[in-house]
């Protein structure tokens, strides 16, 4: 079996849920091959490192700092889960770049969220400050390349289908009823 990629693309931040995270890989199977890549900095970062040095997880994390251009797309492209277990977001970017990438997505259930995932249909929504719970769902998607390559496919689709420049300006159409 390959290493799973498992992405975390954010800020570094005690409210983006990183520390849940962190403690939920503790939970994690240890005969599961994976490795986070946590793209990102902020104010926790060195708590993060302290966190991930005192649980002995060295080698399933790296910190990769902000990625940017080629170097996102680089990281994308060999991504094989993505995880945003923030407490708040809006219209999370690095969600929509991952499941437009084809990536099996798992996100708290906060802000539009709701509005982009279909739980268990083109992602995964687990609660707020839930480390069993993210433990389950990255287990699940480990264990299962079906799941990820069905809930991937579908939030690709779902993202072309309702975030394309075709869909917007249809949308725009119908709104002003030009079409």
């Amino acid at each position: 079996q390959q290493k799973i990629n498992i992405l975390y693309l954010a800020w570094v931040d005690r409210n983006k849920g990183i520390f849940e995270l962190i403690e939920a890989l503790k939970i994690l199977d240890h005969k599961v091959d994976y490795v986070l890549n946590i793209a990102g900095d902020g104010a926790a970062r060195e708590e993060i490192v302290t966190l991930v040095n005192s649980l002995s997880l060295n080698n399933k994390v790296r910190m990769h700092g902000w990625v940017v251009g080629n170097q996102k797309i680089e990281l994308l492209k060999k991504t094989d889960i993505f995880i945003l277990p923030s407490y708040f977001e809006g219209f999370p970017n690095s969600l929509l770049e991952s499941m437009a990438a084809g990536i099996a997505c798992i996100s708290t259930n906060v802000g539009s969220v709701d509005d982009i995932i279909v739980d268990n249909e083109n992602g995964i929504l687990i609660p707020l400050k839930d480390k069993m719970a993210i433990a389950k769902a990255l287990s699940n998607l480990i264990k299962s390349p079906d799941l990820r390559l069905k809930l991937g496919n579908n939030a690709r689709k779902s993202i072309e289908a309702n975030n394309s420049i075709d869909s917007a300006v249809k949308k725009f159409y119908s709104l002003f009823k030009l079409g």
